[in-house]
């Protein structure tokens, strides 16, 4: 028996509908312990069959910042090279809910895994009971598809079947690469018409392959940008999924880190800025001059809750923190988390209040956590 919860979705206006809920659910202890079999896989088949080394998410050694740094290094080679890099950022639909077990099995048949662990995964995957309690009344029922959010092995068991896309555009010479269900594929090159053309053939490919594995990808969420500094695009030609023409964007957001057409970074610092400053605002309602949180809680809230959101993924803007006008962005930002930890006088200098609360510049503290994260 699992139980089912629904969590919010962050960022959703409309919370009527069901697709603005995570379901997660909620296994057993016992269950958890028998499902680290997760981690025999990825020391013993695994090991011998790695996975695609541009599958990025829930691996040693790779993260949401190592994706954005392989895809952000090519577009800055192919603006260098004066060349255009035209990518589509896609979304397959429900993965983990809509995922069917003979894709699982195959991914696992495909690495190697033994069929005794194989059976066991399919056993517990079509033997699931999910209890679901909303409004008092209370549902049971067993499941046909999809592996549970929440679940230790799940995580890999999606990796197992996104593999397959990625080794299936790699026979064909394309260029895609995912993390988790997220998937970019990118044409760089120097002619507009001709990579259009091949990033329609990457589209058609990934389309198919979720057709053939009762996925989907929706046209709604897909954004394709052309990364360039030219400023004529006549010669591009406008890219369908699923029958539906997708327009071209000047931005995308991907990952939580907004990449802009010219790779400039403006947009995604002001962003970062002014969800920093929300945060901060926040802050200033819980404490004051003579009342609320004491300094040390007050600081503590910024180095450790505040901070890390402009930090987010660094290494590949962090050149961007050279420039004078966005220094002064982020000493403002500073200077007010100061004031608002030491309670000083508006006319405090920033300097100052670094100096007093040992605090680093924030573009030099950005450059420090870019270095470190590449090191």
């Amino acid at each position: 028996m699992v139980k089912v919860c629904f969590i919010p979705k962050a960022g959703k206006k409309d919370y009527s509908q069901p697709k603005s809920f995570r379901p997660i659910s909620l296994t057993s202890f016992l269950l958890k312990s028998v499902e680290k079999v997760d981690g025999c896989i990825r020391d013993g088949p695994l090991r011998d069959n790695p996975l695609h080394p541009m599958q990025h998410a829930y691996q040693k050694g790779k993260s949401t910042e190592t994706a954005l740094l392989e895809l952000t290094d090519r577009i800055e080679r192919a603006l260098e090279d004066k060349q255009i890099a035209l990518c589509a950022f896609l979304d397959i639909e429900g993965a983990f809910d809509n995922v069917t077990i003979d894709a699982l099995s195959k991914g696992m048949k495909a690495k190697g895994i033994d069929e005794t662990t194989t059976r066991w995964i399919e056993f517990m995957l079509l033997n699931r009971t999910i209890s679901v309690t909303l409004h008092g009344t209370t549902q049971s029922f067993k499941t046909t598809k999809g592996c549970p959010q929440g679940g230790v092995l799940s995580p890999l068991l999606w990796l197992l079947v996104a593999d397959q896309l990625l080794v299936e555009a790699s026979k064909n010479d394309l260029d895609v690469h995912s993390y988790a269900d997220d998937v970019v594929a990118c044409v760089v090159g120097p002619c507009q018409s001709t990579a259009s053309s091949i990033l329609q053939r990457s589209l058609n490919t990934i389309n198919t392959w979720c057709t053939e594995n009762h996925l989907s990808v929706n046209p709604s969420k897909t954004t394709i940008v052309p990364f360039t500094r030219k400023r004529k695009l006549d010669k591009l030609v406008m890219l369908t999924v699923k029958g539906t023409v997708v327009p071209f964007s000047s931005d995308v957001k991907y990952l939580g880190v907004t990449i802009d057409q010219r790779l400039t970074w403006n947009t995604h610092i002001n962003n970062v800025i002014q969800k920093a400053k929300i945060a901060l605002g926040i802050c200033c309602r819980l404490a004051g001059t003579k009342w609320g949180l004491n300094s040390k809680i007050a600081l503590w809230l910024y180095t450790a809750i505040v901070r890390p959101i402009i930090t987010y993924a660094c290494v590949v803007w962090w050149r961007k923190t050279t420039q004078v006008t966005v220094i002064s962005k982020l000493d403002g930002l500073q200077r007010l988390a100061c004031l608002i930890s030491t309670g000083a006088m508006s006319t405090t200098p920033g300097a100052a209040l670094n100096a007093l609360l040992n605090l680093p510049p924030l573009h030099l503290f950005i450059a420090k956590e870019a270095k470190a994260s590449i090191y």
